[in-house]
This record gives C-alpha cells, structure tokens and sequence, in this order.
C-alpha cells in the first residue's frame, strides 16, 4: 500500500505541472496501474480505492483531453485498475461517470470507443450510482434540445 501511496502522489505531481505532456500523464496513469496490479490483499481494494480517489480530481481532464491516444491510454489503464479492484472501484467510478458517460456519447469515434469500452466493463463489474448515470444522461439530452430548439 506504501508503493501505491507514493506512486499517487507521483502522479498527482505529473498531472498537476502543466510542463507535463501527454506521453508522461499516460506513462504516470500506466505506473499507478501496475502498482494497484502488485498490491497483495486479502481484505478487498477499498483502501486502495480511497488512496486512488484523491486523484480523480487529476484524472478527469485526461479524459476530456483532445488528444484521442492520451484518452485512449488512460481508458486502458483505468481498464487494468477496474479488472484488479473490481467492485471497490465504484467510488472512483462515480466521481469519473460524467466524463466517461461523456467520451462514451463522443462524436470522435477515437474518443467514443475507448469510453465506451470503459463503461461496458465498468458496468459489468463495478456497482456506481444507477442515480447519478440516469442524471447525467438527463442533462447531456436536454443540453442537446437545447441545441436543437437554437437552431430553429
């Protein structure tokens, strides 16, 4: 859990300094991904999870970026933490859901498949917030009428 406290702070510091480019946030996402893969628990991930939680605030502009391979890699990544920590990811899950409900929607087919990916998985072994889901979906389709009812 040591490893995985210090590799969280690494990244937070990576994803925080604006000097920081793509290719280092994703190798930085990809290190904090291994180190949840060498953790050993009996007990669950829900402490590793909590650890995690202190950098979605960081992750989140990762996966709004422009840039489709940075998107594409931190979903893999993601991808790799979800498989390991299974249901104790909801809480993360919730705290990224707009942005991955977001690039699943996507009109960039880079973008939307690897959100889409994410979610399917994230929905097939993590419990998030059926509430939450069901608001975001509500306010991307009336930010859509809107849209629509402007053009006319």
């Amino acid at each position: 859990m040591e490893r995985l406290a210090e590799q969280v702070q690494a990244t937070q510091k990576v994803l925080r300094s604006s000097e920081s480019d793509w290719s280092t946030c994703s190798s930085s996402i990809a290190d904090l991904a291994e180190a949840i893969e060498s953790l050993e628990t009996v007990e669950g991930y829900s402490n590793a999870v909590q650890v995690l939680l202190g950098l979605s605030k960081e992750i989140e502009p990762q996966l709004t970026s422009i840039r489709s391979k940075l998107v594409k890699d931190v979903c893999d990544h993601l991808l790799r933490i979800v498989a390991v920590t299974g249901r104790d990811f909801g809480k993360m899950a919730n705290a990224l859901l707009p942005q991955i409900v977001g690039m699943s929607r996507n009109a960039s087919a880079a973008i939307r498949q690897p959100g889409a990916k994410l979610l399917s998985k994230l929905s097939e072994l993590v419990r998030y917030d059926l509430t939450l889901l069901k608001k975001i979906y509500m306010q991307s389709v009336q930010g859509a009428d809107v849209c629509i009812f402007s053009l006319f």
